[in-house]
């Protein structure tokens, strides 16, 4: 149905007869007709009682009038809302950047590889350190210059699933737009004089034996949740002296596993100390939250545009894994790995998943995003990733990663299989 139809019906009925509408219209008469004639076969009923000088509605036209009324109404509120948005699209678009981001990411590293490549697009960029609350707040409270547009990092723990959907219910209500980025876990921290420096894993009894040193107050309420208040013995946001106080075996800390690949990382110069994986590891996202037209600022873009440059360097490291989205602007297409299902079902069979962890493997094996993958399996976001940590865990995998390699290992012990079949 053209709403346009709806408009020459509403044009009659208000201003009697199809000439007067055809006037108001710039069109013949004839055309009005036609167009009435159209629009009442669509809807299988008259609209009009037609008498000698004007159009009467009928007992449908009188029930259909105000509907019509209401759906050009609605049309003109998108067009309008369509131009708003352009206008704000085109205004954000040079305007300066705040970056508010987590703790965890600032502390690491996560965006300093490209810093010196960046040249001007940090010169318009103000880079605000803030853990997960204080982002958020920052955002919904809009405490930002006119002059420059908002966005925040967030780096969200596994342990606060509840708290991290509220968080992104609370973006989204506020008209946010939150993507995923990259997946990544934790890894303890101990002196290479440590009797743990020799462990394959670190173990949760190992944790708690050992005074754990927290690099802010994110960090903080992850280890105290998984091992108990008492557990963290200093909290402090100098990493470099938390790499002093691990050196001297005074305690373990931790740091994301991505930290790994960055090779100017304090962690990564230090001989004294070690990451080691832990024996049941919490994973961490690292997401982005902004209106949507700040995804349209020239610097904005850019931003994505290094980053993922950078990163995707390192998707086939079991470190990492960038989410598909349009801000990581992967080609998911030519970085996807097609794996049958016959190898899907042995690896499901031999580490003894659920119906529902088989069906997001074979999704994960298709590179497909959480989003994508809940809205496949009809259900939600956390659930999906409750379905993986599961998964990963079965398999003794940290990450997306290592779960490809994984696949392609059973993908060679498969294909050898069938040829000595």
């Amino acid at each position: 149905m053209q709403t346009n139809y709806l408009k020459y019906f509403v044009d009659v009925a208000r201003l009697g007869t199809a000439a007067a509408a055809a006037s108001a219209n710039y069109m013949t008469p004839q055309g009005i007709s036609r167009s009435l004639s159209v629009l009442e076969s669509e809807l299988g009923c008259k609209l009009f009682e037609r008498q000698s000088n004007k159009m009467v509605l009928s007992e449908y036209g009188q029930r259909i009038l105000p509907i019509a009324i209401r759906m050009l109404n609605a049309q003109m509120d998108m067009e309008r809302s369509v131009l708003d948005v352009r206008e704000l699209t085109n205004k954000a678009s040079k305007l300066g950047v705040v970056a508010y981001l987590a703790n965890v990411a600032f502390d690491s590293g996560f965006i300093w590889p490209m810093t010196n490549e960046f040249e001007g697009l940090f010169a318009n960029t103000r880079l605000v350190q803030c853990n997960n609350a204080e982002v958020l707040q920052n955002l919904l409270q809009e405490n930002h210059r006119d002059d420059e547009v908002a966005l925040g990092l967030f780096c969200f723990f596994s342990p606060f699933e509840r708290e991290n959907q509220n968080a992104i219910a609370s973006l989204e209500e506020n008209g946010f737009v939150y993507q995923q980025y990259l997946a990544s876990y934790d890894m303890a921290v101990v002196s290479q004089h440590s009797r743990l420096s020799d462990r394959k894993t670190i173990s949760r009894a190992d944790m708690r034996s050992h005074p754990l040193i927290a690099s802010n107050d994110d960090i903080a309420k992850v280890l105290k949740r998984l091992y108990g208040e008492d557990a963290v013995s200093m909290v402090t946001s100098d990493s470099g002296f938390r790499l002093s106080m691990v050196e001297r075996n005074l305690g373990i800390s931790v740091v994301p596993a991505f930290s790994q690949i960055l090779s100017y990382s304090r962690f990564g110069e230090s001989h004294e100390v070690k990451a080691v994986p832990l024996k049941e590891p919490y994973y961490l996202e690292i997401g982005f939250a902004a209106k949507r037209e700040v995804h349209g600022n020239e610097y904005v873009k850019e931003f994505f545009k290094r980053l993922t440059s950078f990163y995707s360097q390192f998707t086939d490291t079991p470190y990492i894994s960038l989410v598909s989205s349009d801000i990581t602007m992967l080609d998911a297409g030519s970085a996807s790995k097609k794996h049958d299902e016959a190898v899907a079902r042995a690896i499901a069979e031999r580490y003894g998943l659920t119906k529902r962890e088989h069906e997001t493997l074979e999704m994960l094996m298709t590179d497909a995003s959480i989003s994508s993958i809940a809205e496949q399996l009809g259900t939600a976001q956390s659930t999906v990733k409750s379905h993986i940590y599961s998964i990963y865990g079965k398999l003794d995998v940290h990450s997306h990663g290592e779960l490809i390699l994984l696949v392609d290992e059973a993908a060679k012990g498969e294909g050898n299989t069938r040829s000595q079949g």
